[in-house]
């Protein structure tokens, strides 16, 4: 086939069905990488097209749920709306016409793209399906959630433990939601 930039994503597009082979058929699917939205956004390129899966999520804007047959970019968050990024439901999955999940939630699905500006920016959390919305693990609080714990309090979180290159300190860890 041919390769096509389809708003920042690069796409085979076979000739004709004649011209796809199956090799294999049947394989166990790639374990889920866990990330953030910061994540996503910083290091879209290198989780594009993807598993992955994103704890302690909500909705914070963009469109409402998608009616039977429609798509729709709703705009969720892991961390009170400093980063957000787009939740495409699209109409070819079960989720269009369907009840919108509430609340907070784990999400798991394909990283995507769609940007015809900018080759490295409009990444996408696509779900397969409402299979992909998950009940949060309850031993667990959002970092947004620990921030708002009183001074002194004892929280169990997740997340990325980073800290600055070639910092050799105890002190300079930090957790990134």
């Amino acid at each position: 086939g041919e390769i096509e930039d389809y708003n920042g994503k690069m796409e085979i597009i076979p000739s004709d069905s004649a011209s796809v082979t199956i090799s294999s058929s049947g394989n166990a699917l790639p374990d889920f990488q866990v990330t953030t939205i910061t994540g996503l956004l910083e290091a879209g390129e290198s989780l594009e097209s993807e598993l992955v899966i994103v704890y302690g999520v909500e909705v914070v804007g963009g469109d409402d749920w998608p009616a039977d047959n429609e798509n729709a970019d709703i705009l969720v968050s892991d961390d009170d709306s400093s980063n957000t990024i787009v939740l495409r439901v699209d109409r070819q999955t079960d989720l269009d016409g369907g009840t919108a999940p509430t609340g907070v939630y784990d999400i798991q699905g394909i990283c995507g793209q769609f940007s015809s500006d900018d080759p490295n920016s409009g990444y996408q959390l696509q779900p397969r399906g409402f299979s992909d919305f998950l009940t949060p693990d309850p031993n667990f609080v959002t970092i947004a959630e620990a921030r708002q714990a009183a001074d002194g309090a004892s929280v169990t979180t997740r997340g990325f433990i980073t800290t600055p290159p070639f910092s050799f300190s105890r002190t300079d860890y930090s957790l990134q939601d």
